[in-house]
């Protein structure tokens, strides 16, 4: 949020957004991105009018959101970070299932009442031609490399997000496989072709 916005809460944020004639306009890094499906959904939710201002970039909306040309957009959870703590922009809700290391007072929207259910991954992919002997050793050195404390590290302290967990190969798939329908709803209800 603009730091000067009433807003403080998702409470607030549907509060005002009813009560504005055209709605509420918000940015997101790019059409069918998590933050774009994310407000849709919280669209639908609560029953707000918002519209939807696809940026090219995270960095072109938060000197948008500093400024005040846009009041409220979603970031990525590493950007902000030290614009929040300046006090430059007001962070209002976490996406994700946790809130997040470096703003831990930030309450999640499921804390808020919306479990929309966004989670985010990172995966490691290869050819479907590769050996299921290649695909268990870079696996088996992914999932060593992920709990090495630097690691942690990095993405707590330079990602602001907790670290991945590590999985075998199978886990990881079955993880895919059970997310999919939760973001083909969330492409239907954010309206995006091909859903």
């Amino acid at each position: 949020m603009n730091a000067a916005s009433p807003i403080k809460n998702i409470k607030d944020l549907i509060a005002y957004a009813k009560a504005q004639s055209g709605g509420l306009n918000y940015g997101s890094w790019g059409m069918g991105s998590g933050g774009h499906l994310v407000m849709e959904t919280l669209k639908e939710q609560a029953g707000i009018p918002l519209n939807h201002v696809p940026y090219k970039t995270v960095a072109s909306i938060t000197p948008d959101v500093v400024s005040g040309v846009l009041m409220v957009s979603t970031i990525d959870s590493a950007t902000p970070v030290q614009l929040i703590k300046a006090g430059r922009i007001r962070a209002i809700a976490a996406l994700g299932p946790k809130r997040m290391p470096q703003l831990p007072d930030v309450a999640t929207l499921a804390e808020q009442g919306y479990p929309i259910g966004f989670v985010s991954w990172y995966g490691m992919f290869g050819p479907s031609s590769m050996s299921n002997e290649l695909a268990g050793k870079l696996n088996a050195l992914l999932n060593r490399w992920l709990v090495l404390p630097e690691t942690v590290g990095l993405f707590e302290q330079k990602q602001n997000t907790p670290a991945p967990l590590p999985k075998s190969p199978e886990a990881f798939a079955a993880m895919i496989q059970s997310e999919l329908p939760v973001w083909r709803k969330l492409m239907q209800t954010a309206k995006i072709e091909g859903a």
